[in-house]
């Protein structure tokens, strides 16, 4: 019964983005002849290339030599 509820929560959760991008690449990447590079992917989603594309978001993008006073202000509380 547990597991049934938990399962049902997790796709009440997760059909909402998983929706959008199916939209999104039935839209604009299905029968397209000049596909853009966002349906290429494994997983194509068109906010995740937003985001990697415009805002720089991604895993460690963040970790640039441009940021090391940043770390080195950060390294006194992550030492304790």
């Amino acid at each position: 019964k547990s597991l049934a509820a938990a399962a049902a929560r997790v796709a009440v959760v997760a059909a909402p983005p998983v929706l959008k991008d199916l939209a999104h690449y039935m839209a604009r990447c299905r029968g397209a002849a000049a596909a853009p590079p966002w349906c290429l992917g494994p997983r194509p989603s068109a906010f995740a290339h937003a985001q990697a594309a415009g805002w720089g978001v991604g895993p460690f993008t963040y970790w640039r030599l441009k940021q090391t006073p940043n770390f080195l202000l950060a390294a006194p509380a992550l030492a304790l």
